[in-house]
């Protein structure tokens, strides 16, 4: 495997290139190969390191701003969607290591895998050269989202909350069902139904809020 074109993505030489063909590996390279690290265990180191990095950039960037509007920032900053863009911007999913059906299923959800690639990178960066390199590579890439925000950002789910609160007078339902290893979240509003799907809960629930704040939001 080539390295060449991705380090030069990343703005990041890598002295251990064991470390990232590991933190490219789709955990259904396994199914292939038992013998093969997939970036599962970076993913959950590279989590860590990232909230802590930007939590701690907020803290200085942001000194006069309370615990919950830190909070809010901090939240999106870290979310899978914002880990997403960083990871397409770099080019990251296209090197990849997915098992050949993997590779073919057009149902991968390429937003949780940009989520977890980024985050197995950080922790691939941290592990060969320590935590200050960490810092640079992941300020220089998530500077802009840090700075975009002249007021703390809220989730879709608050604010969806927060309009129903004030023009219904009720709370949202979400209707979310499980189908295979994708949770599909809907919503009714004015008589339309209102779809999302993603690979956690969670992340359902918060596409579809979105979707009914594009139509509701001027």
């Amino acid at each position: 495997m080539l390295y060449n074109d991705i380090e030069k993505q990343l703005e990041y030489s890598f002295k251990n290139k064991n470390l990232l063909k590991e933190a490219l590996t789709h955990p259904s390279k396994k199914l292939e190969d038992k013998t093969i690290a997939s970036y599962q265990r970076l993913e959950f180191l590279g989590d860590k390191i990232l909230n802590f990095i930007i939590a701690q950039e907020l803290f200085i960037q942001f000194p006069q701003e309370n615990e919950g509007a830190i909070s809010r920032r901090h939240a999106h900053l870290v979310c899978g969607e914002v880990c997403h863009e960083i990871a397409h911007k770099l080019q990251i999913i296209p090197h990849v290591i997915f098992s050949k059906a993997q590779r073919n299923d057009e149902s991968c959800n390429h937003i949780k895998v940009g989520e977890d690639v980024i985050e197995s990178i950080v922790a691939a960066i941290f592990l060969d050269s320590g935590l200050e390199n960490t810092r640079k590579f992941i300020i220089k890439h998530w500077k802009e989202y840090i700075l975009q925000n002249k007021n703390p950002p809220k989730d879709p789910k608050s604010t969806l909350q927060e309009y129903f609160q004030k023009n219904l007078k009720q709370m949202p339902e979400y209707k979310v069902a499980k189908i295979g290893n994708i949770f599909v979240a809907k919503i009714f509003l004015n008589g339309n139904e209102f779809q999302a799907t993603a690979s956690t809960k969670k992340d359902a629930e918060k596409f579809v809020a979105k979707k009914v704040l594009e139509t509701i939001t001027p």
